[in-house]
């Protein structure tokens, strides 16, 4: 097809200096735009001081996607609230607070749609677990799913349940998956 030299060159200059759009630069156009679920996933993180931003400081949130799903199932401020006790741990651990990882894993934890009702997540359990882990337990935790197929925070979900809340718990008390692609 007939292209002017100036066509070539646009279409040149486009395609060899363009860059994807992150995450966080969405979420910031979608606040700006005032879109009502990035208003009300704002209002969570400044209740918290938290942010959605890409720089390394301990305020800032770059899985700006994650905080969009997990607030979709309903738990962000649970998950937030977890997080930021993670964040008191040691500086190698503190790295996993508001790591994707880390938002999956605790979104799932805190879906009560993933467990039994008979035996359901304690909220305070789950922190107090929280505040006692290591950087091992979560590389641990992590390669759990390393090399598996679908969607990881599920997977590691259910190995912090059966390795970490369901420790010492009498069998009766223990968290059971409901069957929803959990067993």
């Amino acid at each position: 097809f007939p292209v002017t030299i100036l066509e070539a060159q646009v279409f040149v200059d486009l395609n060899c200096e363009r860059t994807s759009v992150n995450q966080v630069d969405i979420f910031r156009a979608a606040l700006c735009q005032g879109e009502p679920e990035t208003v009300a996933i704002q209002k969570l993180l400044d209740d918290r001081n938290l942010a959605v931003a890409s720089g390394n400081s301990k305020h800032n949130i770059k899985a700006a996607a994650a905080l969009r799903a997990i607030y979709k199932k309903g738990t962000l401020a649970e998950v937030l609230d977890c997080c930021l006790m993670v964040q008191q741990l040691d500086s190698k651990t503190r790295k996993f607070a508001f790591s994707n990882t880390m938002l999956h894993t605790l979104a799932e934890v805190l879906d009560k749609s993933n467990w039994s009702e008979e035996t359901p997540v304690s909220i305070a359990r789950v922190k107090s677990i929280l505040s006692h882990m290591t950087y091992q337990e979560w590389r641990t935790i992590e390669n759990s799913s390393a090399g598996s197929s679908g969607f990881r925070g599920l997977k590691m979900a259910r190995y912090f349940i059966e390795y970490f809340y369901n420790k010492s718990l009498l069998t009766k008390n223990r968290v059971q998956p409901s069957g929803r692609g959990l067993r």
